[in-house]
């Protein structure tokens, strides 16, 4: 059991432990309004930086579909143009004319597609 003197002195010691509990509450607070806006602009900025990345990806995968395409017409083009090749070489090799209509109908193959 307390005394009489420790009870007064405890009393007397009341009203500054509420000064400083009072002080750290408040410090407290701060803190945690600083965390809680700190939170909130650290989710901001992920969701714009994931907004970004989404678009990123879309614009990337339209790249590489259009990739795609111009290798395949470009493999198209190749054909193509070594058919030509080949057909003007064993003409020249016959002593042959190159027939004008069958050159613009080999291009026309490959650009009528584009």
């Amino acid at each position: 059991m307390l005394s009489i003197d420790e009870i007064n002195d405890l009393e007397k010691m009341y009203p500054t432990a509420i000064k400083q509990y009072n002080s750290l509450l408040k410090k407290y607070n701060e803190v945690l309004k600083i965390a809680k806006e700190n939170t909130d602009a650290n989710e901001y900025c992920l969701q714009s930086l994931e907004c970004k990345i989404e678009s990123l990806s879309r614009e990337n995968d339209k790249l590489k579909e259009e990739v795609l395409n111009l290798r395949g017409q470009n493999i198209q083009y190749e054909l193509v143009l070594r058919d030509i090749k080949n057909t003007a070489k064993n003409n020249i090799k016959l002593g042959c004319v190159i027939s004008g209509g069958w050159l613009e109908q080999k291009i026309d193959e490959v650009l009528k597609d584009d």
